[in-house]
């Protein structure tokens, strides 16, 4: 079919991608899977699209790198396929660095469609509205990770663990008050080799390498069977766990489980990782290290160290010496940060244009919603119908069976289709993004190293230094804020 995609070039789609993403092995194993895929082959049936390709990803989306998702972009980027269709759009992404990717996508002139929603990427309404839900199922995640650890956090200061036993305890059998409780049990066969283990690192005569060896040799392995590797035997040595207590987030909670070993033996084990870990920590953890690229080479800077300061410094010859200090760096983005914050009168703005543009978007929401109410009302008629026909003796009892099975699924696809319009939120949406923007400034400051880093990699697909001068790639969802006048004052094209 002849589809006019975003970049207003006519083009006909024909093949398409098949893309299914449950969150666990027991959707995988249901019903989950075989809905999705067959909402998704409807919707190419009834616009003649051939499915080229399946691509299933059985693991969470809230955080980004999904393997089968991954390779499907490869090959929709070297045109294998004419375009993808999704179930849902939380089925693609529920956080923002995947989106961003199906974004990209569109913007390449990829067909996208989403068909529980019936949205595809031709219609620009059908982007506003995929951008929408797109937030609103990372808010959904955000929320539910936080009602997550709130419970966590309950139980952990009760002195209960919900999370897996570490290696020397069991988890306790399904059913069990120890299970419901989330008490771990004692491993009568590892216990003893866990507390080995603590005691020969105490004696200060092994390495973790050494270490992990020893108790390969002695039989200690996971509960999947495998040996321990040294980095683990860290791990393991520094979990409080096995003196009484429980860690979560920085902090330590009385736990009701059994020790393995006893204060005395865990300290001088944590006064020896002490002097270890602190050789090892004496390597700089540098802020932008294999941020910044050479404007005349495009190599990596090298992060160095005088007199105090840091510098990205490139060691390629032929071009002119190319060296920044590292507050140069973070002044650069700090401006971006500070800049995208919006101003009460451009809110104003925003929010005024945005519900002009929604009216239309709202009155085709509540036209669908009545539409899907008629075809509910008619399935159900029609399910009395069947009733009746099977006690009057008018339908044999296969064939009734087949008439149910056959309405279930359709109104099932029917409920799944008034849930997605109930979704739609226009505002909303907008609204997280204004407050990703109002934050992002204060978020950058207060973060870590670490934090800094992964917010610089979303802000930006590029940063170049030329000489001593810092130039700023930012991603579209920061291009379009910093951009906004043209948007505010000529038109709609600047975000």
């Amino acid at each position: 079919m002849a589809i006019t995609l975003a970049t207003n070039e006519t083009r006909t789609v024909s093949n398409v991608f098949c893309y299914i993403r449950v969150s666990t092995e027991e959707q995988a194993e249901g019903a989950s899977l075989k809905e999705q895929r067959r909402v998704i082959e409807g919707f190419c049936e009834r616009r003649g699209l051939r499915v080229a390709g399946h691509f299933e990803d059985v693991e969470t989306a809230a955080k980004a790198g999904r393997k089968q998702f991954d390779f499907m972009v490869k090959e929709l980027r070297t045109k294998k396929s004419d375009g993808v269709v999704f179930h849902k759009v939380d089925r693609s992404s529920r956080n923002y660095r995947d989106w961003l990717t199906v974004s990209d996508l569109m913007d390449a002139g990829i067909y996208v469609a989403f068909a529980a929603e019936g949205l595809e990427s031709k219609d620009p309404a059908g982007r506003f509205t995929m951008d929408i839900l797109a937030a609103t199922a990372v808010h959904y995640i955000r929320n539910l990770r936080q009602e997550v650890i709130k419970g966590m956090h309950g139980r952990v200061r009760d002195g209960q663990w919900p999370g897996r036993a570490p290696v020397g305890y069991l988890d306790a059998p399904p059913g069990t008050l120890a299970a419901e409780r989330c008490i771990k049990p004692v491993d009568s066969e590892r216990a003893p080799l866990v507390h080995r283990m603590f005691e020969l690192y105490a004696t200060g005569e092994y390495t973790l390498e050494r270490l992990a060896d020893e108790m390969d040799r002695a039989g200690l392995r996971t509960q999947g069977g495998k040996s321990i590797k040294w980095n683990r035997i860290g791990r393991v040595l520094d979990n409080p766990f096995y003196v009484g207590l429980i860690r979560f987030r920085g902090e330590l909670f009385p736990g009701k489980h059994e020790p393995i070993i006893t204060a005395a033996l865990w300290e001088k084990v944590q006064r020896l990782r002490s002097k270890t870990m602190h050789a090892i920590r004496t390597v700089h953890d540098h802020r932008f290290k294999q941020l910044l690229s050479c404007g005349y080479c495009g190599r990596t800077l090298t992060p160095e160290v005088h007199k105090d300061y840091t510098y990205y410094r490139c060691h390629s010859r032929g071009h002119e010496v190319t060296c920044v200090r590292e507050e140069a760096v973070e002044e650069a983005a700090l401006r971006d940060f500070l800049a995208v914050k919006l101003s009460p009168e451009e809110k104003e703005v925003v929010h005024a244009v945005l519900k002009d543009m929604t009216k239309d978007e709202l009155r085709l929401v509540e036209q669908e919603r009545q539409r899907l109410q008629l075809l509910r009302n008619q399935a159900a008629g029609q399910g009395k119908k069947a009733v009746d026909a099977f006690l009057r003796g008018v339908m044999d009892e296969d064939t009734y069976k087949q008439a149910q099975a056959d309405l279930a699924m359709r109104e099932k696809d029917i409920e799944n289709q008034l849930d997605a319009l109930v979704q739609r939120s226009p505002l909303q949406g907008v609204a997280d993004l204004l407050e990703q923007f109002e934050l992002l400034y204060f978020a950058y400051s207060t973060a870590d190293t670490t934090k800094r880093r992964q917010i610089i990699r979303s802000a930006y697909s590029n940063l170049v230094v030329n000489t001593k001068n810092v130039s700023t790639k930012p991603k579209e969802w920061i291009a379009a804020a910093l951009n906004r006048e043209k948007f505010l004052h000529g038109g709609r094209e600047g975000i």
